[in-house]
């Protein structure tokens, strides 16, 4: 295992070389951007100046040819949303181009998604091929040369709910809220920032000439839900840090149409308005929303909202929540090595973390912590952790994260997975290692003539010996509870030649 500081450098040069590889002014030095389940931001900064490569015309919107970004996708068979986050400069084109990145002067190719973005999201969705290469770009239309553009891009399966909303984007609309449970004595932490968007505001917004019934104008709302065991409920809300102006919010009643939408909004709490960030740290920073003439049993939606889309960090006392990290996890992934799963992972934010746990399943439901990480308490700034994986095995492996605040409070993140197909033959692995009782081989027989395989001792004498007959992968069990601890040796030879690996007993 790693430490967040002995990764740090590591994994900074190789996000450096994907942001700068990701900067050029053609597709030709188009950065990797994966296609998630669920939309997971990748921040970038738009500082060079370019033009759009011959046979590439600007499908949208016009304007001049500033800085320019690019990412290429792998297509997946099914449709794919591409979203844009945090634009610092309102006037930019999202555009997704099919055909082959030029190395000339052109080359075939079209525009087969574009938004001409005039605000700090942007978000198209299109149909792929599957292995297809599709090529995003992010386009600075006006300013000054040296006006650098700064914002956050996610990929992700573009699977709609009934009501409309792409489940990937988690935590953002009325439809897919988180969860939240009384728990005296804890404090449960979130953020205005990430991947949420204006959801519902022709009903909400209520500033101004608006009608709703919510005291300002929404722009970055989220939700969370939580069943009333009282008749009165208080969430005291209180700032960590912010970018922008402040935090606000109101408990609403809601009515759901037959699919399950969200349909009216009936305010049941006062309604909090920007809230200070200049009284943070004081004790008269603490806004509470107080939801009353409630009726116990029945489930209320809280919605939270960035005044005038400001990213704010906060907590709210007494409450725990599920479905959602008190972090922003702007990366998880996870990467084979040659004798390793590099499993790796970055925040932008982190409210009370004390540490992750790093959880592992063989099957997608049954998971083990294998593993656990210091956070970083409270941060603000981008952190890289990792976690090296030596227990492998052939096949499709899941990892999730297990988030722990320091109330004992815990959150998982999504599941990712690794389908592990070794190129290797004849004797793939032997897990686990070490081990104090059983173990299992992974035999990979390439031949029709069968082989052998055997577990030796230090001192050279056969302990185990099985001959294999069939082509195919074959997995063989040893109980080695009654062996002396020390050093053994796997081997498995056939008419190709041998594989040795070796397994310490306990």
């Amino acid at each position: 295992m790693k430490t967040t500081t002995q990764l740090f450098g590591f994994l900074s040069s190789l996000f450096l070389n994907i942001t700068l590889l990701a900067q050029g002014p053609n597709c030709t030095s188009a950065a990797s951007l994966m296609v998630n389940t669920v939309c997971t931001t990748v921040q970038w900064t738009n500082s060079e100046n370019g033009t759009i490569p011959g046979g590439w015309s600007q499908p949208c919107g016009g304007g001049n040819d500033y800085q320019d970004i690019w990412y290429q996708i792998v297509g997946t068979g099914a449709e794919v949303g591409v979203n844009i986050f945090h634009l610092n400069s309102f006037d930019a084109v999202l555009a997704v181009y099919d055909g082959t990145c030029p190395t000339g002067a052109n080359a075939a190719v079209s525009s087969i998604a574009c938004e001409y973005i005039t605000g700090s999201t942007g978000s198209v969705n299109f149909p792929t091929t599957l292995g297809e290469v599709y090529y995003v770009q992010i386009q600075r239309r006006n300013g000054d040369d040296n006006d650098n553009q700064t914002g956050s891009i996610c990929a992700y399966e573009y699977v709609l709910s009934p009501c409309g909303n792409p489940l990937a984007l988690l935590n953002d609309f009325c439809e897919t809220p988180a969860t939240l449970t009384k728990n005296p004595g804890g404090t449960f932490s979130a953020t205005t920032d990430g991947t949420f968007t204006e959801d519902h505001k022709v009903y909400l917004d209520g500033y101004g000439a608006a009608t709703g019934p919510f005291c300002g104008l929404v722009h970055n709302n989220s939700w969370y839900q939580f069943v009333a065991t009282s008749a009165t409920e208080t969430f005291p809300i209180i700032y960590v840090s912010c970018i922008g102006d402040g935090v606000q919010g109101h408990v609403y009643s809601i009515s759901h149409d037959l699919n399950g939408c969200c349909e009216t909004f009936t305010p049941v709490s006062n309604c909090i308005f920007n809230i200070d960030q200049n009284l943070n740290g004081n004790p008269s920073s603490i806004e509470t929303l107080t939801a009353t003439g409630l009726t116990v049993g029945e489930t209320y939606m809280l919605m939270i909202d960035g005044y005038l889309g400001a990213r704010c960090d906060f907590t709210i006392a007494g409450w725990g929540a599920q479905n959602v990290l008190p972090i922003e996890l702007s990366k998880f992934m996870v990467v084979p090595h040659e004798e390793y799963n590099g499993v790796y992972w970055e925040t932008s934010s982190e409210n009370n973390n004390h540490h992750f746990n790093l959880l592992k399943s063989f099957n997608g439901t049954d998971f083990d912590i294998i593993g656990s990480v210091l956070g970083a308490v409270t941060s603000s700034i981008l952190n890289s952790y990792s976690f090296d994986d030596y227990d492998l095995r052939y096949g499709k492996i899941y990892y999730k994260l297990q988030q722990v605040d320091f109330d004992g409070e815990t959150t998982n993140s999504k599941i990712i997975s690794l389908d592990r197909k070794s190129a290797e033959k004849g004797l793939v692995n032997v897990y686990p290692n070490p081990t104090e009782n059983t173990i299992t081989m992974d035999i990979l027989v390439a031949t029709y003539l069968g082989g052998v395989v055997r577990i030796v001792g230090q001192n050279g004498i056969i302990i185990y010996e099985q001959q294999i007959e069939d082509k195919g992968m074959h997995q063989l069990t040893f109980d080695m509870t009654s062996m002396s601890a020390g050093l053994y040796f796997v081997n498995y030879a056939d008419a190709l030649g041998v594989t040795v690996k070796h397994i310490v007993k306990r």
